[in-house]
C-alpha cells in the first residue's frame, strides 16, 4: 500500500508493546515492535511466528506505555505479511471501543507528537 494515500501523518518509532491477537477461538499474544504511529493505527513488527493465518479485521489488543502510562488500546488488523524471521502488521486502532481515560491519553499524546514533528520539520 505504498501509493495509498494517507489521512493522517504517521510518526516513526521504535517502541516496545504487545499484541494479543484473537482470529475466532484461537489467542496468540506476542512481544511486538512499534514501527510507526497515527491517530487511527500503529505499525507493528512481531519478530517470531505466529502459528495461525492472521486474517485482515483479526481482533487486536495492543499494549505499550507512554511514559510512565500503561495503555492497552483494541483494534482489528488492516493487513499483515509474514516474513522469514518476522510479521509485519497494520493494525487499526478502535478508540471507539478504548477505555475513556485510554482514549482519551491517547489523543493528547500523538496531537503533541504530530505537533512537535512539524514544528521539528519532520513531517
Amino acid at each position: 500500500m505504498a501509493n495509498a494515500i494517507r489521512r493522517f501523518p504517521r510518526l516513526s518509532t521504535r517502541a516496545p508493546a504487545e499484541v494479543d491477537i484473537r482470529v475466532g477461538n484461537r489467542r496468540h499474544t506476542a512481544a511486538a515492535t512499534m514501527g510507526a504511529v497515527s491517530c487511527e493505527g500503529v505499525g507493528l513488527s512481531l519478530f517470531h511466528r505466529v502459528p495461525f493465518t492472521i486474517p485482515r479485521r483479526a481482533t487486536v489488543s495492543v499494549r505499550f506505555m507512554l511514559g510512565s502510562v500503561g495503555m492497552e488500546l483494541p483494534g482489528r488488523v488492516a493487513w499483515s505479511k509474514a516474513y522469514d524471521n518476522r510479521v509485519d502488521m497494520g493494525i487499526q486502532l478502535r478508540l471507539d471501543l478504548a477505555a475513556s481515560d485510554m482514549r482519551q491519553t491517547y489523543a493528547r499524546w500523538i496531537v503533541g507528537a504530530i505537533e512537535d514533528a512539524r514544528r521539528n520539520n519532520l513531517l
